[in-house]
């Protein structure tokens, strides 16, 4: 076989497995363009950067670069999220798509301040929780906590206004970066610290309270996820002033009454009252000697 004739069938052959690979475009919506991972994943990047300037964004000098820099990151922001809005809401077939992403793109832009103030509740509550923790600076820049809620914030205040397929990929980006996984339709009131936090799953109809610290390897989940709980309140409610500690599943429509401690490794289905201390039973200790 020639190289002519080689390079010819190698054609043919990409050609074929390229139809078998796209298939028949049946469903419409299907055929539509869809929001862009990657510009999603840049978005979600440059949120954090907005929201904490001083240490996120790119190297600068003097204040008086940042003064002319974040207004044009805004810029820049606000014209790539309505982009991937207008195809988000054409996926989802929304009349008005163009206008309905301009506006959320907007409004987005303008809660920025007030999101950054409840950042702003979460990082003092680390800091009052956490001996490890060093200052300011260094909470902002390496503890996935931080970087988990402030993605969260965003992407719920999209998911409160509807947006469809963006909030959840930003949810699902940040959870593959920090191992933290928190549905954009959890309702997490401020104040709230996440130590460690991987493994940490939070539930779509999760109401988080005041003052909540989470750990590690934690669970606030649903009893069942099958079809006829969509839409229905599935996860638990926590209360103000609550510890939740590593490796413990909270699960259902269930209370966690205020000033609770709930202990490593508990396994809760029911509601509990405030100031409550919910421990699982400690295993048994077997020590032996090296020596029998």
């Amino acid at each position: 076989m020639t190289k002519e004739q080689d390079t010819s069938k190698l054609v043919e052959i990409f050609q074929k497995v390229s139809d078998e690979l796209l298939g028949n475009a049946c469903d419409q919506r299907h055929a539509c363009r869809l929001p862009s991972v990657y510009a999603i994943r840049d978005l979600c990047q440059r949120f954090v950067q907005l929201l904490f300037p001083r240490s996120h964004f790119e190297r600068v000098d003097q204040e008086s670069s940042l003064r002319v820099s974040v207004p044009r990151s805004l810029s820049k922001v606000y014209q790539l999220l309505t982009t991937e809005l207008e195809a988000a809401l054409e996926y989802a077939e929304i009349e008005g798509g163009e206008r309905r992403a301009r506006e959320i793109s907007l409004a987005l832009v303008e809660e920025l301040p007030s999101i950054k103030e409840v950042l702003e509740c979460d990082l003092s509550e680390v800091l009052k929780h956490d001996p490890a923790a060093t200052g300011r600076e260094e909470v902002l820049l390496s503890y996935p906590g931080v970087q988990a809620l402030t993605v969260h914030r965003v992407a719920n205040f999209l998911y409160r206004l509807e947006v469809p397929l963006i909030p959840r990929m930003m949810s699902e980006i940040v959870h593959s970066s920090t191992g933290i996984d928190i549905h954009p339709g959890a309702t997490i009131a401020p104040y709230c610290s996440i130590d460690h936090g991987t493994g940490l799953i939070i539930g779509e109809t999760t109401v988080i309270g005041e003052h909540v610290n989470l750990f590690h390897n934690v669970t606030l989940g649903a009893k069942s996820v099958t079809p006829e709980f969509k839409g229905a309140k599935r996860h638990p409610t926590i209360g103000h002033h609550v510890i939740i500690y590593p490796g413990a599943t909270v699960l259902g429509d269930i209370v966690v009454g205020d000033n609770t401690v709930i202990g490593g490794n508990a396994f809760l289905l029911e509601s509990c009252p405030p100031n409550s201390k919910v421990y699982a039973k400690p295993p048994e200790m077997i020590f032996r000697s090296m020596e029998s």
